[in-house]
């Protein structure tokens, strides 16, 4: 008589996983909006493009899949940032500050602090939901930035990518920023 575990292990992981995609980002993938031109830099801007690429241990457990916001000098750019996507911004040349954060106010540098967590091993402080400065850089005009973001446990990270490394990683990613004349069609 054979084991049930394995297969029935197979369906519940494969289950799972397909629940974690189906609640992904929409929109048009990377590759056919870059084929089209729609996030070309002009030669009076740069494009800033912030991404996420998805992983299950990212999208399917993080709490902050959902709650990411981007803001470029305060100004909100995207809300919510989820795995598996990446939204542009079209920058004046000079100084540019990028922010993100999980649940957010409006300000690059709010925190909103989730508290405390009392277990077998002892106290920790968590800061689930903290939004700080980033990175802050000089924007030239005609250049395209790159910036990947991660969760981890409890707090995002953002770091610049290289051109080559950051047009490899977000192929698979969907434009969830697209302005409204692009909607539809990349």
């Amino acid at each position: 008589m054979t084991s049930r575990i394995p297969s029935t292990l197979l369906t519940l992981l494969s289950a799972i996983l397909i629940t974690g995609c189906a609640g992904g980002p929409k929109g048009p993938l990377y590759r056919e909006v870059k084929a089209s031109g729609a996030i070309a830099a002009p030669p009076n801007k740069g494009v800033v493009l912030v991404y996420w690429v998805s992983s299950f241990a990212e999208g399917g457990l993080s709490e902050n899949a959902n709650h990411t916001k981007v803001y470029a000098n305060d100004l909100l750019i995207q809300d919510p940032l989820k795995p598996g996507g990446f939204c542009s911004y079209m920058a004046e040349p000079g100084p540019l500050r990028i922010s993100s954060g999980a649940l957010s106010g409006n300000k690059a540098g709010d925190y909103v602090v989730g508290g405390v967590i009392g277990g077998g091993i002892g106290v920790a402080a968590v800061s689930a939901a903290q939004k700080k400065d980033r990175m802050g850089f000089e924007v030239a005009p005609g250049e395209t930035y790159f910036l990947e973001t991660h969760t981890g446990m409890f707090q995002e990270s953002m770091k610049p990518v290289a051109k080559e490394e950051g047009e490899k990683r977000i192929q698979n990613c969907h434009w969830l920023n697209p302005p409204a004349s692009q909607q539809g069609n990349p």
